[in-house]
């Protein structure tokens, strides 16, 4: 085949991939909103959320109602030539500015669990383990055991990623700021190698929130029914807070963070339906003559009729997705056989490229689910990240850090531990978390009492990481 008629395949080919992609958002949409709608009207939540969130609930609710509204005339949307894209992309910025408040402060309540928790914790071990009389298992032998039980069964950096979280978070934090900083910097260097710069900052972001939740911009200014009930708890001397007390604190927080928690999961919902919309907005021109009437017709029924068919209408809409991800299987074979030598492909031209791109960021809003506040970055804003780009970001992250420390010691370790455990790349060997484990357990500063306690819950740990793999 001549070059010419390769790319007249591509862009064919190209152009019904669009299409099946924007079948399969639309079904998609139909189907998530209409298990969505049924619960919400049945359990009443909307009116909760607005009452109990001020203003920032009612835009909740009306985000809820605008989506809604999509959804009834979903027909007559698609055939509009009115385009909606615009609006339902600025819809999902502010579904993300929401998110980000609520994680905020989600972020400083786990912060003040880990602190009554610590409490908790030392008084456990001080009273279940001195009054026992067995010693901790000797030193060396316990390392042994741990090393060889990793060393044979740790099968990848992903299963080793998982248990580092889970042991970072869990052992005392005893590193120096010195080795803290070069960790980290090290680990995030190795993180966003490769990010165009615009990312690389951005995650570098997100690092300071989960570091310090007050430093997100939205804190203490949205959500203020959240703000002022944390802040209350912050303020707690948790060291003079009897047993009774300390398990009040944490049955009380457990409400508000179950409620935060809660209206994150709605709200995450709303934003997985938006990323639908802007997949089938992008592709309307497409989509609005080849969906399938039947679909339609049922849709119009099912809220016209009390909702009587809600269960055959799912089964439709989950078999015509079916069909459609078929096609699309297909379609990505035949792509391949087209230029199967990438011959075309490094000869693309303007106007295949700017194609290809379109179908990049329908393919991203198609399959997202962190609703991150970056969303799709253009091609023009993906300038590559020097070396040096990556030592200052890193440098200026960890100076941050220092600057943000809080002077209470046991909050100081519960942050810097934290922040550890949620970067990859900390330790990229079984070595290197071994050495850490060692200098979390140095019997120069660890009680045989503590000993007995960690030693009891990393033997746990590590055989069900490993079990739960298998």
């Amino acid at each position: 085949m001549e070059i010419k008629d390769i790319k007249k395949s591509f862009l064919e080919i190209n152009n019904a991939q669009k299409n099946n992609f924007g079948l399969v958002a639309l079904y998609d949409f139909l189907e998530n909103f209409l298990v969505l709608s049924d619960s919400v009207e049945q359990e009443n939540d909307l009116e909760g959320i607005k009452n109990n969130n001020g203003k920032e609930g009612e835009d909740i609710v009306s985000l809820y109602n605008e989506i809604k509204n999509i959804g009834l005339n979903i027909e007559e949307q698609l055939k509009s030539s009115e385009s909606k894209l615009e609006l339902v992309k600025n819809q999902r910025k502010e579904i993300c500015e929401i998110l980000n408040s609520l994680s905020a402060y989600d972020i400083e309540i786990d912060y003040i669990f880990e602190n009554i928790n610590y409490y908790i914790e030392k008084r456990y071990i001080k009273d279940k383990f001195s009054s026992e009389d067995t010693r901790p298992e000797n030193s060396y032998t316990f390392f042994k055991n741990i090393y060889y039980y990793l060393n044979d069964n740790i099968k990848d950096q992903e299963q080793l990623n998982d248990l580092i979280f889970n042991i970072v978070k869990i052992l005392p934090f005893r590193i120096t700021k010195y080795k803290f900083s070069d960790i980290i910097g090290d680990s995030l260097k190795e993180e966003i190698k490769g990010f165009p710069k615009k990312a690389a900052e951005f995650y570098i972001e997100k690092y300071k929130i989960i570091f310090n939740g007050t430093m997100e911009r939205s804190y203490g200014v949205k959500f203020d029914n959240y703000f002022r009930r944390i802040e209350e708890f912050k303020v707690k001397n948790y060291e003079q807070c009897s047993n009774d007390e300390l398990k009040k604190s944490f049955e009380d927080l457990t409400v508000i963070k179950n409620s935060i928690t809660d209206l994150i999961h709605f709200v995450g919902i709303l934003g997985i339906l938006i990323n639908k919309l802007i997949v089938i907005f992008s592709t309307k021109d497409l989509i609005k003559n080849n969906i399938d009437e039947k679909i339609l017709s049922e849709w119009a029924l099912y809220w016209n009729n009390n909702q009587n068919n809600k269960e055959h209408l799912i089964t439709l809409l989950k078999e015509k997705s079916k069909d459609v991800y078929d096609n699309i299987k297909e379609r990505a074979k035949n792509l391949e056989k087209l230029d199967e030598d990438h011959i075309f492909r490094e000869k693309a031209d303007e106007e295949l490229n700017w194609d290809l791109i379109i179908i990049e960021e329908i393919i991203y809003y198609l399959n997202d689910m962190k609703l991150d506040s970056l969303g799709f970055l253009p091609h023009n804003q993906r300038d590559p990240m020097t070396l040096d780009d990556s030592e200052q970001i890193t440098e200026n992250f960890i100076q941050y850090i220092f600057r943000n420390l809080p002077s209470n010691n046991v909050q100081r370790k519960i942050r810097m531990r934290n922040l550890m455990a949620e970067i990859p790349y900390v330790f990229n060997n079984i070595d290197d978390l071994m050495s850490y484990i060692n200098i979390a357990l140095d019997s120069s500063v660890t009680s045989y009492e503590e000993a007995k306690y960690y030693q009891n819950i990393l033997y746990a740990m590590v055989q069900d990481s490993i079990e739960k793999d298998k």
